[in-house]
């Protein structure tokens, strides 16, 4: 089987672009069909979990996210660090990055390790996020304000969570991420690198 593009177009342009192909899929017998599929164009993305050594807590953020807004949920959510990826930027820089933005650590690069990379959802959209899990200690802590960018609208708490609680917190985590990245970083045994 074989899918061909036969065009495409752009059904709504903003903070994201939605484009629209018609497709044509071509099998061994001499029949094919035409369809349309949309996909959304979001540049690529990093997060990461960072253990500060010294306190023995993960920093999280916690902040509104409106896609999840309902009558029963508030829309605030507990998140590792996390932010797009500006373009032809190294995704550990941007790792780096986001994590002074947001939490205000200034994390030596080579305490950030690269533990996966993948496509978030690749049914409709073209994003890939790398996943980090990073160490630091309280020399790296609170370099920068933290709690994101103004002109973002982030509005971030940052969350200092011992480790043993944010253990037993790993089964209820509602993002996905950050629920990966905590089975990771318990699989791995960082909180037990002392």
């Amino acid at each position: 089987m074989r899918v061909n593009v036969l065009g495409e177009k752009i059904v709504y342009d903003g903070y994201i672009s939605v484009i629209e192909a018609s497709l044509q899929e071509c099998c061994k017998s001499s029949n094919s069909t035409t369809y349309k599929r949309q996909k959304v164009l979001m540049p690529n993305s990093v997060c990461g979990l960072i253990y500060n050594t010294d306190t023995e807590c993960v920093v999280l953020v916690k902040q509104f996210r409106y896609p999840i807004k309902s009558k029963i949920n508030d829309g605030f959510i507990y998140e590792v660090v996390a932010g797009t990826m500006k373009e032809n930027e190294d995704p550990r820089e941007t790792f780096i990055r986001e994590s002074f933005e947001e939490v205000g650590y200034v994390l030596d690069r080579k305490n950030v390790e690269l533990y996966s990379c993948c496509y978030i959802a690749p049914g409709y959209s073209t994003e890939k996020m790398y996943y980090f899990i990073a160490t630091a200690t309280n020399k790296n802590k609170k370099k920068g304000a933290g709690g994101g960018l103004a002109s973002e609208n982030e509005n971030i708490e940052i969350c200092e969570i011992h480790y043993l609680q944010f253990k037993s917190m790993m089964d209820t985590l509602e993002d996905a991420k950050t629920k990966f990245l905590a089975y990771e970083a318990h699989f791995k045994k960082i909180f037990d690198k002392k």
